[in-house]
């Protein structure tokens, strides 16, 4: 099951009804750690249990921490019977001791890291995180003979209806047709005018074919697209788009995927993506320090940009991805506001308002206009 943002957002807004443990996994079978007789995700999974319980001491709970050790226990036991298949490339867990939360989601997208919280509210920011970098992306497979489209999300590929167009002779004939001509010079020029015509056919073909991509798109609602073919096509279909379809397109991958299975599409196309992502964000960055600069609705820093949250005014909320704020430096106001969070639960916070208020929210890192800003920006509604 794909995690929508609607899910995200009903986990952000949860009433706390007793602490829920959040779990984290990056499963990755790909990855170097993953490969070893005892994966590293595993032994970074029992690192964040033992150290959510340790911090479980600290603070005043409902259950007690033997209530959380049996749930901690109960995790790992559960996760390592898992199947290969249950655990994807990342795993989200959200579950009380009570039961009355308990929803487990497969990812095909790994998280950053793997992480355990254990706090009144589901701890969401990493799966917002994952929602944002795999936002749904149309992907327009191309070739000289056929055109097929795939929809990209969180790192699963499926194909929508009427997915294929396909160049079709029609009454043309082959080539073969003409081997036994007994007037070779005759022959030649048989050969360059079918070529041509060949040539005719194909560019009417991809006019034909860029105009119904353009009204399925549409009809799909897909507002990001990637274009993957060689590139004589690609640029010669992306001519061909209506403007404000052309102007979806985020990516171009230079590679022949047409017949290509699902999975495959999905392995090739995901770094082409994730670095448009970045761009994108980037952009939204130097965007937001731009408009802060000249007065308009944009907001820097962790303490403005929180007290614009606490009025609803944020429609995108762009931070470092290893941001850590001082609660101490926001004023008393904020503090309160957010329910005096600890450091390690400020983001989390900060989060929790963005989704719960329909805002969208990004995190990046190594963005150097977004450190100079303070390690936080915000596109403001007004």
């Amino acid at each position: 099951m794909t995690v929508s943002i609607e899910r995200v957002r009903d986990l952000a807004v949860r009433q706390a009804g007793g602490p829920v443990l959040s779990v984290y996994l990056r499963t990755d079978p790909r990855e170097l750690a993953n490969m070893a007789a005892t994966p590293g995700w595993v032994i970074e999974l029992r690192n964040e249990l033992r150290d959510v319980i340790r911090r479980s001491h600290d603070e005043e709970r409902s259950v007690q921490p033997s209530g959380l050790r049996d749930l901690c226990e109960r995790v790992e036991r559960d996760v390592l019977a898992l199947e290969p298949s249950e655990r994807g490339r990342g795993l989200a867990w959200f579950l009380t001791p009570d039961a009355s939360l308990d929803e487990r989601f497969t990812l095909q997208s790994p998280p950053q890291e793997t992480l355990v919280r254990w706090d009144d509210h589901p701890f969401v920011s990493p799966l917002v995180d994952l929602v944002d970098r795999g936002r749904p992306t149309g992907l327009v497979l191309l070739s000289a003979e056929a055109v097929r489209l795939l929809r990209w999300q969180m790192g699963r590929v499926d194909e929508p209806e009427r997915p294929l167009y396909e160049f079709e002779l029609g009454e043309w004939r082959d080539y073969a047709g003409y081997v036994g001509h007994a007037d070779r010079s005759a022959g030649g020029m048989h050969v360059a005018t079918f070529s041509n015509r060949i040539d005719d056919w194909r560019k009417r073909f991809l006019s034909d074919a860029a105009s119904a991509t353009a009204k399925q798109v549409a009809d799909l609602g897909w507002h990001r697209l990637a274009l993957i073919g060689e590139p004589r096509v690609a640029d010669a279909f992306a001519s061909r788009l209506p403007t404000h379809i052309r102007e979806r397109v985020v990516a171009t991958v230079d590679t022949n995927l047409i017949w290509e299975e699902p999975a495959a599409v999905a392995e090739r196309v995901e770094p082409t993506l994730d670095d448009a992502w970045r761009r994108e964000t980037r952009t939204l960055v130097e965007a937001a320090v731009r408009t802060a600069a000249a007065g308009g609705a944009a907001a820097l820093g962790w303490a403005e940009v929180l007290d614009c949250l606490l009025q609803g005014r944020v429609d995108h909320l762009v931070f470092a991805a290893d941001a850590t704020p001082d609660p101490d430096l926001l004023a008393p106001h904020i503090r309160r506001a957010l329910g005096d969070p600890t450091r390690l639960m400020l983001v989390e916070r900060a989060v929790e308002l963005a989704v719960s208020a329909s805002a969208e929210v990004s995190a990046i890192t190594g963005d150097v206009a977004l450190a100079d800003a303070g390690g936080v920006a915000a596109v403001l509604r007004y």
